[in-house]
């Protein structure tokens, strides 16, 4: 019987390395039986063996180690067979064949959750690929213009996240899978973007201002700026009608405000607000009322309105800068009055400057004399933008040759003629082009929010050298607007024939004019000191007028709380680092180590007086400033929401210079800035023990208020609201619209339940229709 079944194995062909062979249990002289599924066979070493045996047991036996002894292999398969070890193998191998073995038993919820997984998973990308598959299929962009990176931000419907994000968001609220995973997603980047919120100090400042809207109503906007997990928060809190608009005044509203809100006025650390005497008063103003219920707060006078009454002081006087503006802004108001001439200007004006006008001198406007001189007279010392002045000249012409027009208007328009191609004109020009060119950045960058203190006084300090520079340069202003004149003429006399106009050139030197002879009142009078030239009457009267106005204006005007600013100038990162203990003033911190009093908590171990806290203030900043050059390559770069600023003011054209796209101070980690500094002091938990003061010093400095320019981008906000069609809008609803329109963020994060069930509590019709 063996030589028969070898005989027969030996004739199996087939190309597996393992072969389940048909072996059956002898009955009659021919092969009947059962099917062993555990007998296999390996046909290159010719040896058979029992596949669950070998499955379930470590055991080793003839049947492990591959049987080839054919002389009695029915016997050897037999005693196998029914051996203990081979039943329990086989009971082993039919309870795995049917899931009920120990290991499917102890991991059949992980298993089965691991399948449900997987299966959600390609559901997920099976509608990513369709949207893709969109995308591709009709051309579109898959970031867009503007969109962010991050996904805890997916949530806010007030940004634009791009096509493909925006498609998954929508798909995601009416397909159960993609909302699920969206959720998931949005969670786990909370909880790695969110840092540790313990040891806040409840401190906040107040922005507060007020504007006289259409119905003729004073209208104050309030709002609070803080600090929370490592991210400078200005938020509008209320709007009130202000009737009494004295300091006391403006303290009571203040005081309702913020009782609304729930906070307490005696932990505000500073204001902002303009310069006005009801504001900032010594004895009856807002900021001495408001010291009696927060003595440690300082008053900050907005930098904005500083540096737009420095510019201010500096465009009034002498009278040939006076004549200047007053040029320009008259030339604007004659093509403003009439669509003829404003059809005109169309006619003749350059395919560029088609879509562009004249814009008369706003003064509510902080940007509006340097965007008029930028469009009139291009970019300063720039060959390829020499503005629209060409283009004045030609158009001005044509109203004084057209016998059409009315008599007065060519007479004006004769005039401004005569009075741009005059050189002491052009001069003016290029002298504020320069000035400008110092400080509109400058302007620019203090009108968006979230300012860091310490910056901004680096940049005013900045702009300040920068025009201490030119303070006597009046030779290289001279040079740059030769070449203006000189590209000007050219282009004119062009124009002019194109046109077939006469149109008179601009002057490129001074008009000789008859000095009157000044007799000399004291001997000690040299004849150097006479004005005896157009020119030197030009660059002493008017250039150096200008330019020390300026100087002297801003070493006035933006010279207060001395002190603080120096304590806090040395938390900045680039005084880093401090070789030893000692290179830190002695009298740094004094004056920081006082506002900070109130918000340390008292502790038995630790005297919470203005010295004790000054050294150890000191002695955490020297070791973090020692540390600073390891522990900032630990700050990866993360993104800010863009910050939208709308351009302040009225009378805005479409086509000039906005600033809708400034971001904040620290858009990316700079690495560089106080900001990151208390990012990463909170990112990694060192304020708890390590730099608990250092931590608090830094909180104080980025919640100190720069500007109010939140309240003025509210009132913007408030025109657009209550315009001449609502007049009538009762105050409630208006600061009811106001915070929806400039809380966007807030306002989408709102549960729509939560308010239906709030809704339902106003009285007991609402209660049973809706709860």
């Amino acid at each position: 019987m063996g030589s028969q079944l070898y005989e027969r194995l030996k004739q199996l062909k087939t190309s597996q390395k393992i072969l389940k062979v048909l072996c059956y249990v002898e009955n009659t002289s021919t092969f009947i039986g059962n099917f062993r599924i555990w007998c296999t066979y390996d046909v290159q070493e010719n040896k058979l063996y029992c596949s669950v045996y070998l499955a379930f047991t470590t055991e080793m036996n003839t049947f492990t180690t591959g049987l080839n002894d054919w002389r009695h292999v029915h016997q050897r398969i037999k005693e196998h067979e029914n051996s203990k070890n081979h039943n329990f193998c086989s009971e082993a191998y039919f309870l795995h064949f049917q899931k009920k073995d120990i290991g499917n038993l102890l991991f059949v919820n992980q298993n089965r959750l691991q399948r449900e997984e997987v299966k959600k998973s390609r559901q997920v990308l099976d509608r990513i690929i369709n949207v893709i598959k969109l995308i591709g299929k009709c051309g579109l962009s898959i970031r867009g213009k503007r969109n962010e990176a991050a996904a805890y931000l997916l949530n806010n419907e007030s940004v634009d996240h791009g096509n493909f994000l925006e498609l998954i968001i929508l798909l995601s609220k009416y397909d159960v899978v993609l909302n699920d995973h969206l959720n998931s997603v949005i969670k786990k980047s909370e909880k790695q973007h969110n840092c540790n919120s313990k040891g806040r100090a409840n401190m906040f400042s107040v922005l507060l201002d007020t504007t006289q809207d259409i119905s003729v109503m004073d209208q104050c906007s309030i709002f609070i700026r803080y600090v929370v997990d490592g991210m400078i928060h200005e938020r509008l809190i209320s709007v009130k009608l202000c009737i009494d608009s004295t300091g006391k005044g403006m303290m009571n509203l203040l005081k309702k405000a913020v009782d609304t809100v729930g906070l307490d006025i005696t932990h505000c650390i500073g204001n902002a607000t303009d310069g006005a005497a009801n504001m900032r008063g010594a004895y009856n103003g807002f900021t001495s009322w408001l010291s009696e219920k927060a003595p440690g707060q300082v008053h900050v006078w907005c930098y904005s309105h500083v540096l737009n009454l420095v510019i201010s002081d500096a465009t009034k006087s002498p009278i040939a800068v006076a004549n200047f503006f007053y040029l320009i802004h008259s030339c604007a108001v004659l093509f403003k009055e009439s669509y003829q001439r404003m059809n005109l200007w169309k006619e003749l004006s350059e395919k560029d400057n088609i879509h562009k006008r004249l814009q008369a001198i706003c003064e509510t406007r902080w940007t509006a004399k340097e965007t008029v001189i930028k469009r009139l007279f291009g970019t300063y010392n720039s060959l390829d933008d020499n503005g629209m002045l060409s283009d004045l000249l030609l158009v001005l012409t044509e109203i004084v040759q057209n016998p059409n027009l009315n008599p007065d208007v060519r007479s004006k328009a004769s005039n401004f003629i005569s009075s741009f191609i005059k050189y002491e004109t052009i001069l003016v020009a290029h002298m504020y082009m320069k000035i400008f060119q110092i400080t509109g950045p400058l302007s620019r960058y203090l009108q968006s929010n979230k300012l860091d203190l310490l910056k901004c006084q680096q940049m005013v300090t900045s702009a300040l050298e920068n025009l201490k520079g030119i303070q006597r340069g009046v030779e290289n202003v001279k040079e740059v607007c030769n070449t203006f004149i000189t590209n000007t003429n050219n282009k004119i006399e062009t124009m002019a024939i194109s046109y077939k106009l006469n149109v008179e050139q601009i002057q490129s030197t001074f008009k000789e004019k008859r000095m009157a002879n000044k007799k000399k009142t004291f001997n000690y009078e040299n004849e150097e000191d006479l004005i005896t030239t157009p020119e030197k009457k030009f660059t002493i009267e008017v250039f150096n007028t200008v330019l020390d106005t300026m100087v002297n204006s801003m070493n006035t005007r933006f010279v207060k709380n001395n002190s603080l600013y120096f304590d806090l100038s040395l938390l900045c990162p680039k005084n880093f680092p401090f070789n030893n203990l000692k290179d830190i003033p002695e009298s740094a911190f004094l004056t920081l180590a006082t506002k900070l009093k109130p918000f340390i908590p008292f502790n038995d171990n630790k005297e919470n007086n203005v010295p004790d806290i000054r050294n150890r203030l000191s002695e955490e900043l020297w070791n973090f400033s020692n540390s600073w050059k390891y522990l900032k390559n630990s700050l990866e770069e993360e993104y800010d929401k863009i910050t939208l600023n709308e351009t302040i003011g009225e009378d805005q054209d479409e086509n000039e210079e906005n600033y809708e796209n400034l971001s904040t101070p620290c858009n990316l980690t700079c690495k560089s800035c106080s900001i990151c500094c208390y990012r990463l002091l909170v990112k990694y938990n060192l304020f708890s023990s390590a730099y608990s003061l250092l931590t608090l010093a830094y909180k104080y400095l980025l919640t100190l208020p720069v500007t109010q320019v939140s309240c003025e981008r509210s009132f913007s906000t408030l025109k657009y609201l209550k315009n001449r069609l609502r007049n009538s809008m009762a105050n409630e609803k208006l600061e009811s619209f106001m915070l929806m329109s400039i809380e966007k963020s807030i306002l989408m994060e709102l549960d729509n339940d939560t308010i239906i069930n709030e809704l339902g509590t106003k009285s007991d019709l609402l209660s049973k229709l809706l709860l």
